[in-house]
């Protein structure tokens, strides 16, 4: 595992390039085949991965369950529907509270699936570890698209930043906060890992 930042780090403690002895030995037994194998000799480059890899995974365990959700959605090499419906309305719900208009019934509803497009818009932007991605949505167009396109949810284009901006703006500092949350501590780990090696 190189140790590059918080990210991708994270990204390699959770990504299994391989199928585990024992799953093997499922199927295999499952499909009733018999082959003789050799024992597996792991080299000290997998053996360091594993060993960083119980370090990283340690240190994420440790976070608070909705903070370690919204980061196993952002990060996780395979993150599990949970994590991403977890992570979509942590935003919804921060950036609802510090939203500082009223919303009728009808904005409302149409609210959670906004903070759900921002939420895959800033997913799609930071992946690969360096946050440099491209932006899914250069303007609102392409925002108003993708949200009929994925949710089904239509939106008017007129009065688009008085009527959402605010709102938007609010989901995406939902996003940074939450990803300085859940990163904090896998970059101070990084720190210390960096110095010992």
């Amino acid at each position: 595992m190189r140790l590059i930042s918080a990210r991708q780090v994270w990204h390699d403690a959770t990504l299994t390039g391989c199928r585990s002895s024992f799953e093997a030995l499922v199927e295999a037994e499952r499909l009733g085949i018999r082959v003789q194998t050799t024992d597996i000799s792991h080299t000290s480059g997998q053996i360091v991965h594993s060993v960083l890899a119980g370090h990283v995974l340690s240190a994420i365990d440790k976070l608070p369950s909705h903070v370690r959700a919204f980061g196993n959605a952002m990060y996780a090499a395979n993150p599990s529907a949970d994590d991403l419906d977890t992570a979509r309305h942590i935003v919804f719900n921060m950036a609802y509270t510090t939203y500082n208009s009223q919303m009728y019934a009808k904005k409302y509803d149409k609210a959670l699936y906004v903070a759900m497009a921002v939420f895959d818009g800033y997913r799609r932007r930071h992946q690969g570890g360096q946050s440099e991605g491209q932006d899914m949505f250069p303007s609102p167009a392409s925002f108003r698209g993708y949200l009929e396109d994925e949710y089904g949810v239509k939106l008017q284009s007129t009065a688009w930043d008085r009527e959402w901006g605010d709102f938007i703006r609010c989901c995406e500092t939902a996003c940074d906060d939450m990803d300085r949350l859940s990163l904090a501590p896998i970059g101070a780990l990084l720190y210390r890992l960096k110095d010992t090696a």
